[in-house]
């Protein structure tokens, strides 16, 4: 049986200081993911194009829906 793939293993999921203001102020949680991640690859952490975690591991990392 495979590992399970939790976040911890794969990337620094520490907010960048530059998507830190939207987790800081009322905005729609789709807004903050998505900065998130473009803070994350505009400070390397994070390459344009590298493969993700799954749906349902990023939902509880961030705890939101897989809709979301």
């Amino acid at each position: 049986m495979s590992e399970a793939w939790t976040i911890p293993q794969i990337f620094d999921w520490s907010i960048p200081e530059q998507a830190r203001k939207s987790w800081d102020r009322k905005v729609p949680y789709y807004t903050r993911f998505r900065d998130h991640f473009a803070a994350m690859i505009g400070a390397g952490t994070l390459a344009p194009g590298s493969k993700l975690p799954p749906e349902r591991v990023l939902a509880e990392q961030f705890s939101i829906t897989r809709v979301t």
